[in-house]
C-alpha cells in the first residue's frame, strides 16, 4: 500500500505539469482500467451517494488541492463512471447507474458486463472519433502521432501520453474489429427535458446550469435554452437547479396567449421548438392578399435557411 501511495504522490508533479498545458481535444488523464478501480473505491464506501470531491481525492491518496485528483475525477466522468454536481468546494462525485451495473455483475463471465465496459471505453469523444476512423486496426504510432497533431490539434507534449492511454483502454475493454461504434448506446445518465446540465468540452466548462429543451432524433445531441445548436450528450452532465424557488415561480406563471385585436384573425401552430403565432386582417383586398402571400414566402425562405443551418450544425 505504501508503494502505491508513493507512486500516486510522485505522479502529482507530472499531472500538475500536464494540467498547466493546453490540451485539445480533452482526453482521459488515466486509462479505463484505473478509472474503474478508482470508481470502485468510491462505490464500496458510499455506493451511489454523492461524496464531496475533497473527500474522494483524499481517499485516492492525493493531496487536497492536487490537480492529479481533479484529473482523475475528470477521467472517471469522461468514461461515464461518475457524474458531478456543484462547483468549487461544494463539488461532489456520484457513481452512475452505468458503473453500478458493472459492479453488480459479479459473474465470472458476463457478456453484459463486457458490453458495459466497452461502452465506457468509447464514451470519451476523442475515443469514439478514433475508433470510428480506425477501429481495432490502428496505424503505427508515428502515423497516429502525426494525425493527432495535424487533424485534432493535440499538443505535441501530450500525444504519446494519450496514445498509451487509448491503447491501454482499448486493450482492457477487449474491443475487437467486430465491434462497431453503432452498437454502443449513449448513456444520458437519466438526462431528460427540463433537467439542468453543465457542458464540458475541450478540457473546460463551456457553461453551467442550462435547461434541456429537447433531443435530436438519434439521441446523440441535446438542446438547451437560448441555443438552437445541438450539444453532444457525452459532454453534458446533470447539475442541480440553480434557483429552485425561482424555477417554481416561473413554472407557476400562466402561459400568455396572443389575443387578436378587433378586426384581426390569428392562428397558432405548435412546433417541438416552440409556437408560431400569426395575425392578419379579417378583411383583406385581393391585392393585399398577394402582398401578404409574398411576405409569407419570404418568411418561409428565412425559416428554411435557419433550418438548413441547424441541420449543418448537427452534421458538423
Amino acid at each position: 500500500m505504501a508503494i502505491e501511495e508513493n507512486e500516486r504522490i510522485t505522479g502529482e508533479e507530472e499531472a500538475e505539469q500536464r494540467a498547466a498545458r493546453t490540451r485539445s481535444p480533452a482526453y482521459p488523464g488515466i486509462g479505463l482500467e484505473t478509472a474503474i478501480k478508482r470508481t470502485r473505491e468510491l462505490y464500496v464506501q458510499d455506493r451511489m451517494n454523492p461524496v464531496p470531491l475533497s473527500i474522494v481525492v483524499k481517499r485516492w491518496g492525493y493531496k487536497p488541492k492536487s490537480s492529479a485528483g481533479v484529473i482523475t475525477a475528470a477521467a472517471l466522468k469522461s468514461f461515464g463512471l461518475v457524474r458531478d454536481s456543484g462547483t468549487g468546494q461544494d463539488r461532489k462525485l456520484q457513481v452512475t447507474e452505468h458503473a453500478h451495473n458493472i459492479f453488480l455483475d459479479t459473474r465470472h463471465t458476463s457478456q453484459e458486463r463486457d458490453q458495459l465496459i466497452k461502452d465506457a471505453a468509447l464514451r470519451p469523444k476523442i475515443h469514439s472519433v478514433l475508433w470510428k476512423k480506425w477501429g481495432h486496426d490502428l496505424p503505427s504510432d508515428e502515423t497516429l502521432d502525426h494525425a493527432l497533431k495535424a487533424d485534432w490539434g493535440f499538443n505535441p507534449n501530450s500525444v504519446s501520453e494519450f496514445i498509451k492511454e487509448y491503447k491501454d483502454t482499448i486493450r482492457f475493454s477487449k474491443l475487437t474489429k467486430h465491434d462497431s461504434l453503432s452498437e454502443f448506446h449513449v448513456d444520458k445518465d437519466a438526462i431528460k427535458v427540463d433537467d439542468y446540465v453543465q457542458w464540458e468540452s475541450s478540457g473546460g466548462i463551456q457553461f453551467e446550469a442550462k435547461k434541456i429543451t429537447g433531443f435530436s432524433d438519434d439521441g446523440k445531441f441535446a438542446f438547451v435554452e437560448g441555443s438552437s445548436t445541438g450539444l453532444p450528450i457525452q459532454e453534458l452532465s446533470k447539475v442541480q437547479v440553480p434557483n429552485p424557488a425561482a424555477e417554481r415561480d416561473k413554472l407557476a406563471q400562466p402561459i400568455k396567449h396572443l389575443i387578436p385585436k378587433v378586426g384581426m384573425n390569428s392562428d397558432t401552430f405548435t412546433l417541438d421548438e416552440g409556437q408560431v403565432i400569426l395575425q392578419w386582417p379579417a378583411k383583406m383586398s385581393p391585392e393585399s392578399y398577394e402582398d401578404f402571400k409574398s411576405w409569407l414566402d419570404l418568411v418561409s425562405r428565412k425559416a428554411k435557411r435557419a433550418a438548413d443551418k441547424y441541420s449543418d450544425d448537427l452534421v458538423g
